[in-house]
């Protein structure tokens, strides 16, 4: 995961100018700079998941754009996380419950993408979203997962394939694919609607809170079986 480390440690040197959080006051707690933080662990995660798997070579990110692909993510991620607060309270949110809502949100959007389609349906595909919601995870988690993505996206009997329904995230999707024009555009924070404004026209259900806690009960798990910290 050394690469994931490179990534990250440069892109957080300049998140404050990059990702456009600069200006009023958040009207979540998650706006910044997790949400900073986040675009950066996915962009880290997405990149790394390519250069691993270099035999599918039309796949690409979202709209061949790394940079805003990432910040859409993140801000999905901060939806769900507040959702999540908003039924279990704050005290309820920690590092387990930050890194589901990440690969949940990796899990929805689907960054990773064939060039010319939407959210393709192909296997690769898939496996190849999860294994990038696993690196975001393990970077957040700061936990060694050698092997671990291989075990998960190929349904082992210790540990199963991870899946998100995107219904809440959706109206997020469908945000970015009109924002994000083509590979030079560059989408900021404030561009995209808060917890309080999204929630106005959407709300997300029991089944996706549901689960994110699945998520967080399997990072819990995987933490706890033996992981070794880096």
């Amino acid at each position: 995961m050394t690469g994931c480390n490179a990534y990250l440690d440069g892109l957080l040197e300049e998140r404050s100018k990059q990702f456009g959080t600069k200006r009023g006051p958040p009207t979540s707690p998650h706006e910044t700079p997790q949400s900073e933080n986040n675009a950066a662990v996915i962009y880290a995660a997405i990149s790394e998941t390519l250069a691993e798997n270099t035999e599918f070579s039309s796949i690409i990110p979202f709209k061949d754009n790394i940079f805003s692909t990432s910040i859409l993510v993140a801000k999905g991620a901060q939806l769900l996380l507040d959702s999540y607060e908003s039924v279990y309270g704050s005290t309820a949110s920690n590092e387990l419950t930050h890194s589901a809502t990440v690969a949940a949100a990796i899990l929805a959007i689907r960054p990773i993408r064939r060039i010319g389609a939407s959210i393709a349906q192909e296997n690769e595909i898939l496996k190849l979203n999860e294994m990038c919601a696993l690196k975001s995870a393990s970077i957040l988690l700061k936990m060694n997962i050698e092997n671990l993505n291989a075990r998960c996206v190929n349904g082992s009997a210790s540990v199963g394939p991870i899946s998100f329904p995107s219904d809440y995230l959706s109206e997020l999707l469908s945000l970015g694919e009109n924002v994000i024009a083509s590979s030079s555009s560059i989408l900021h924070f404030f561009e995209l609607p808060s917890y309080y404004d999204y929630n106005e026209k959407t709300d997300v259900s029991w089944g996706e809170i549901n689960s994110i806690k699945r998520i967080i009960n399997l990072f819990g798990l995987l933490r706890n079986t033996g992981k070794t910290a880096r």
